[in-house]
């Protein structure tokens, strides 16, 4: 091979992992970021000024750190696994931070009100249990990726 087609295979090869990276971090960001807002909306007082800008302020920023972090990981199964399961942990959180409108208003809200924080409760517990469904997936493929680097170490080694 001549020197040209090295580099432009090295060069392909840094941009689809980059690619893969941005594609990663922008994925996962978003379904954190989107955790992050719902427990905010829940967290953040309803009188406090500005309180839909701090939402955006903390949707935005999650998505933004995600993304970035991930362009600087090169473990990527690893960084999915990890960053999945912390968004199911956060939208379980925040289904469970309905659970105090139940209790404190279930009695006063209309049916349909109840029915509808059910089905988005519903909603939160179902992308939870995806997220951490997916990070098992991703753990698999971590373990797989880690054995075959060790068996091309091992087989270096002995060579």
């Amino acid at each position: 091979m001549d020197k040209q087609t090295c580099q432009t295979k090295k060069q392909s090869q840094r941009s689809l992992a980059f690619v893969t990276r941005l594609t990663s971090g922008a994925f996962i960001g978003c379904m954190i970021a989107i955790a992050l807002g719902a427990v905010a909306a829940k967290v953040l007082p309803i009188d406090l000024e500005d309180r839909m800008a701090s939402i955006h302020t903390i949707v935005y920023a999650s998505f933004f750190v995600c993304t970035v972090i991930s362009l600087f990981i090169k473990q990527q199964p690893q960084f999915c696994q990890y960053t999945l399961k912390l968004s199911g942990l956060v939208y379980a959180l925040a289904a469970l931070a309905n659970l105090p409108s139940y209790l404190q208003y279930g009695s006063v809200l209309s049916n349909a009100v109840l029915v509808d924080l059910f089905i988005v409760d519903f909603m939160f517990i179902t992308i939870a249990s995806l997220c951490w469904y997916s990070a098992q997936k991703f753990a698999k493929k971590t373990k797989q990726v880690q054995q075959d680097i060790d068996q091309v170490q091992g087989e270096l080694s002995t060579s």
